[in-house]
């Protein structure tokens, strides 16, 4: 191993915990919401905030990974946060630890010159 190839793992390492950020930023920004729970859940259902609809239950929020669900006394469900999310943010996280620990492995097999 030369030192160009754990420098790139790093580089690899850096790049994919810089998405994992940018992901988890998009989620969580996803979870926020200026007004009412009401009014956030049912302009996301209906596409209007305010009419006769069914009642809403309560908006369960997670930080990790990212999740805003809006339930209703209907039984209907709905994720604000698109899935892609929550399963991207995960496996970035894993490539970036197994890239890091690849590289940190790899330099400590380069020779010293």
């Amino acid at each position: 191993m030369d030192a160009v190839t754990w420098r790139n793992r790093r580089r690899a390492a850096a790049a994919f915990a810089a998405a994992a950020a940018l992901l988890f930023l998009t989620g969580l920004f996803r979870t926020a919401s200026l007004e009412r729970e009401y009014h956030t859940c049912t302009q996301w259902r209906y596409g209007v905030p305010d009419g006769r609809f069914p009642d809403l239950i309560d908006m369960d929020r997670r930080l990790f990974p990212p999740q805003a669900t809006c339930r209703w006394k209907d039984g209907h469900t709905l994720n604000r946060v698109p899935w892609p999310i929550g399963a991207g943010l995960p496996l970035l996280l894993a490539a970036s630890a197994i890239t890091a620990a690849s590289a940190r492995h790899s330099k400590r097999k380069t020779p010293a010159a």
